[in-house]
């Protein structure tokens, strides 16, 4: 009998502890990725350095979406990327899914913020 009553508390124990780190893993984050953007991006094919238009409006969307960032541990199949050495930039339509080096380790995060004004397809 006293057995089965420290297997309870210790399934007890496992299964709340998962729901703590399951709450804490799908937290809302705030990021500034501006502190994080390279000085350059490939995006199709061509580069696109911080004095472009493009460049710019990626940086003004950053600073507007700061909050909201969802962590993430899906692979995401690359629709359209602004790749550059420790950030790159996946925007999926209903999505953007940025990957990101902070210095130690990298990581991933989800926002459903609205990307009209960013370019989503290569001409």
């Amino acid at each position: 009998m006293n057995m089965l009553k420290i297997m309870g508390y210790l399934l007890i124990l496992v299964v709340v502890s998962g729901f703590g780190l399951l709450q804490y893993h799908d937290r809302s984050q705030t990021i500034n990725f501006t502190a994080f953007m390279p000085d350059v991006f490939e995006f199709c094919g061509k580069t696109i350095i911080s004095s472009d238009s493009e460049y710019t409006r990626l940086q003004s969307w950053f600073e507007s979406n700061q909050e909201n960032w969802h962590a993430s541990v899906v692979s995401y199949l690359p629709m359209h990327m602004y790749s550059g050495n420790n950030l790159s930039v996946n925007l999926m339509g209903d999505f953007t899914v940025v990957n990101y080096n902070d210095g130690e380790n990298w990581a991933q995060v989800t926002n459903t913020a609205i990307t009209k004004n960013l370019t989503s397809t290569c001409n």
